[in-house]
């Protein structure tokens, strides 16, 4: 092989790792999604009512603390309304911390204020189940 043929692969093999590491990183995103469509269907069974399709997103060690829909959902509806009644929200940043996948949610509250939600997950039989929530207060409302 030639000075110039050697030149040229080494330029094919970088443009072939560029894209192959492209492909990874768009499929990797893609995945990412469904920790967003959970917390969004999860949202969207709150707003509709349909307490079973909210709680059926909740892993074991909630389902443990709350053994029926409806006292899942009146702990939600009493100590996480932002989650329970959003005015909006928007996906923020996702996070994998000892291979605990969490996802950052902005959320604006019934009461005007905007939270952080961060959304635990667990695989629970390869299915990905929300298995906590935490709420920081990003801004009071009216501020």
């Amino acid at each position: 092989m030639s000075h110039i043929s050697n030149r040229y692969l080494l330029i094919a093999l970088a443009m072939a790792s560029t894209i192959l590491c492209a492909g990874y990183t768009f499929a990797k995103e893609k995945s990412l999604s469904v920790f967003e469509q959970i917390i969004d269907s999860q949202i969207e069974a709150f707003q509709s009512g349909r307490n079973e399709r909210a709680y059926s997103f909740a892993a074991p060690v909630i389902r443990l603390q709350y053994e029926t829909s409806d006292k899942f959902v009146d702990m939600v509806r009493e100590y996480y309304s932002p989650v329970f009644n959003p005015a909006w929200y928007q996906f923020d940043e996702f996070q994998e911390i000892r291979g605990r996948p969490l996802q950052a949610v902005l959320i604006q509250g019934p009461e005007g204020k905007i939270w952080k939600a961060i959304y635990q997950f667990e695989n629970v039989s390869g299915e990905w189940k929300i298995s906590g929530v935490r709420l920081f207060l990003v801004k009071a409302a009216g501020a």
